[in-house]
C-alpha cells in the first residue's frame, strides 16, 4: 500500500498533469506524503482533486507549481463551494515560488488546515503584512518560512509576535524591509525559537541587544551577510545565547579577531560559517588554534569556510565545487523544504541565494582525525599518500589557515603544522 509518492525529475515533472492527480486520488486513498515540487502544469483542479480524494495525506509539496493560485489552496483546506472535504490532516506544506498566491491563502490555511505544523512560503511574493495576521493564532504551527518574501516587513513580523504562536523556527532571510524593530517584536512574542533566520536583514548590534536577553532557547542564528553586525554584536550573542549550537556568519565583514575569540566560547558551538570573512595571518592562526581546542571536545565540530581562497593545497579534487554540491543537494532541499528540522538536531548554517561569491565548502573533523593524518603524514614521509580524502582536507586546510603557502609549499608548511600538533598527540 502507498504511502509516499513522488514523481519529481525534469522530465516527468512537466509531463505530470492534472488527469494523473485525479487517477492517484482515486486509486491511492491512504497516501500521506505527495511530491509535486517542480511539477509546473499543476492547476486549482489538480488540488481539487487531491482535495476530493486524498483524505489522509499529511505532507504535500507544491513547490514552483506556478499555476496555482487561492483558489487551488481553498479547495485543499476545505474553504470553497466545491464537494471537496479537504485534505484537513495536512502537517507539512510547501508552497515555495508559487507566484500567484495572495493574503486570501493564507486566510484559507488558518481556518482549514489547523494541524498545520510546518509552513514554507518562501519566495511568494504575492503575500504581505496583513497574511501574517491570519498565520498568527495556529495554535500547531511550529516552523514556517518566509525567505525572500519582499512584502514582509517588521510590521509582518509585530502581526506574528503578537498572536498566539508558539514557533519553533522561523526564517525571514532576504526579506529586505525586516530590520532591528523585527528582532524586538521576536524577543517581546516569539522568545521561544529555537531556529532564527535574518540573513542579509537590515539589522545591527541594537537589534541584537535588543533581543538577546529573551532568547534563553535558541540554539540556531544565522545572520549571514547581515553587514551591520559588529564584534559587539558578537559580543552581546556571546555573553546571553548561552545554548546556542550554530551560527551563521557568512559575509559578515565588520567582524575581526575579537568578535571570533567570543563566539568560539560558547559552550555548546558545534557549526561556525565564517565564509568570506577576509583574515589576516594572525587571525588564520587564531582560528586554527580554535579548531584544535574545540575539536578536543567535540568530536564533530564543523567549521565552514569559502574555500576558492585555499584551493591550491591539498591535491585537487579534494575540494566540492559549489556547482557540484548544487546538483547533490537539489533533491535533498526539495524534500527536505517540507520537512523540519527536529529539535536540538545539528544546525546547519544557510547557503546564500543572492549575489554569493562562492559556495562555501564543508570541513568536519576531530582531533582523532587530526591524530590520525599527522601519523599516516610521518610513515609516509608527508605524502599523504594513503589518506582519505577527508583527512587530507581537514590538515591541509588547516594548514594552510595557520601560513600563506608559497614556494617551498606542503613541506614548508607541514613543518610548521607538524610543531603546532605535537601538543595533543
Amino acid at each position: 500500500m502507498y504511502d509516499r509518492l513522488d514523481p519529481r525529475s525534469a522530465e516527468r515533472g512537466r509531463l505530470f498533469v492534472d488527469s494523473s492527480l485525479g487517477r492517484i486520488a482515486q486509486y491511492l486513498k491512504n497516501l500521506e506524503v505527495l511530491e509535486l515540487g517542480g511539477c509546473s502544469n499543476i492547476t486549482n483542479t489538480g488540488l481539487l482533486l487531491i482535495a476530493w480524494g486524498l483524505h489522509r495525506l499529511k505532507s504535500l509539496n507544491l513547490r514552483s507549481c506556478r499555476h496555482v493560485s487561492d483558489v487551488g489552496i481553498g479547495h485543499l483546506a476545505g474553504m470553497t463551494r466545491s464537494a471537496a472535504e479537504g485534505c484537513l490532516n495536512l502537517e507539512y506544506l510547501t508552497l515555495q515560488d508559487c507566484q500567484k498566491l495572495t493574503d486570501l491563502s493564507l486566510k484559507h490555511i488558518s481556518k482549514g488546515l489547523t494541524k498545520l505544523r510546518v509552513l514554507n512560503l518562501s519566495f511568494c511574493g504575492g503575500i504581505s503584512d496583513a497574511g501574517m495576521i491570519h498565520l498568527s493564532h495556529m495554535a500547531s504551527l511550529w516552523s514556517l518560512n518566509l525567505r525572500s518574501c519582499d512584502n514582509i516587513s517588521d510590521t509582518g513580523t509585530m502581526h506574528l509576535a503578537m498572536g498566539t504562536l508558539r514557533l519553533s523556527g522561523l526564517d525571514v532571510s532576504f526579506c529586505d524591509k525586516i530590520g532591528d524593530q523585527t528582532l524586538a517584536y521576536i524577543a517581546q512574542g516569539l522568545y521561544q525559537l529555537k531556529s532564527l533566520s535574518l540573513c542579509s536583514c537590515h539589522i545591527s548590534d541594537d537589534g541584537i541587544n535588543r533581543m538577546v536577553r529573551q532568547m534563553h532557547e535558541l540554539r540556531t542564528l544565522n545572520i549571514g551577510q547581515c553587514v551591520r553586525i559588529t564584534d559587539k554584536g558578537l559580543e552581546l550573542i556571546a555573553d546571553h545565547l548561552t545554548q546556542l549550537a550554530g551560527i551563521d556568519l557568512y559575509g559578515c565583514t565588520k567582524i575581526t579577531k575579537r568578535g571570533l575569540e567570543r563566539i568560539t566560547q560558547l559552550p555548546c558551538l558545534k557549526v561556525l560559517n565564517l565564509g568570506l570573512w577576509q583574515m589576516t595571518e594572525s587571525e588564520k592562526t587564531f582560528m586554527f588554534k580554535c579548531f584544535l581546542f574545540l575539536s578536543v571536545g567535540l568530536a564533530g565540530f564543523q567549521l565552514v569556510f569559502d574555500m576558492t581562497k585555499y584551493s591550491a593545497w591539498p591535491a585537487e579534487g579534494l575540494l566540492t565545487t559549489g556547482t557540484e554540491r548544487d546538483k547533490k543537494k537539489e533533491d535533498t532541499e526539495e524534500t527536505c523544504s517540507s520537512r523540519p528540522v527536529e529539535a536540538g538536531g545539528s544546525p546547519e548554517p544557510s547557503t546564500p541565494s543572492r549575489g554569493s561569491i562562492a559556495q562555501p565548502c564543508w570541513l568536519a573533523g576531530s582531533l582523532a582525525h587530526l591524530q590520525h593524518c599527522y601519523k599516516i603524514a610521518l610513515k609516509d614521509n608527508v605524502s599523504f599518500q594513503g589518506a582519505g580524502a577527508a583527512e587530507r582536507l581537514c590538515l591541509g586546510l588547516l594548514a594552510q589557515l595557520m601560513l600563506p603557502l608559497s614556494g617551498h609549499g606542503a613541506h614548508t608548511g607541514w613543518t610548521r603544522l607538524k610543531g603546532e600538533l605535537e601538543m595533543f598527540v
